[in-house]
């Protein structure tokens, strides 16, 4: 079996002149999404049910059982949230992995991706 060798960018099949109107109407609806974003005081408030989503769904390849809602609780009030070791545990990978996800965010405004960014977030 041969390997796969995608073909080069830009495509030449593609009939830009087609699109051009669709991408106008997209850029501006971009523009109007950033100036709205703009306005936001705090944007985390926007985006973090959004990545905490993401971890408890990313979380469960690696066999967490952990539902958003569980997750949820444990951020309103970690003590009041009766629950056993195992479930405490997954949660908590969540939580962790939200945590090295912010951390990758904002290293990424100071350096590229490399290995010792890598080794860091692992320790997180």
């Amino acid at each position: 079996m041969d390997p796969y060798i995608p073909d080069t960018l830009p495509l030449d099949s593609i009939d830009w002149g087609m699109h051009v109107s669709l991408i106008g109407k997209a850029n501006a609806a971009l523009a109007r999404f950033d100036g709205m974003l703009q306005t936001i005081v705090n944007p985390e408030v926007l985006l973090s049910p959004l990545t905490t989503q993401e971890a408890v769904l990313s979380s469960r390849i690696e066999g967490t059982k952990a539902t958003m809602e569980e997750v949820l609780e444990y951020d309103a009030d970690p003590a009041a949230v009766g629950v056993d070791p195992v479930k405490a545990a997954d949660i908590q990978e969540i939580v962790n992995y939200r945590v090295a996800m912010r951390l990758a965010v904002d290293d990424m405004r100071q350096r590229p991706i490399c290995l010792n960014m890598l080794c860091d977030l692992h320790t997180a």
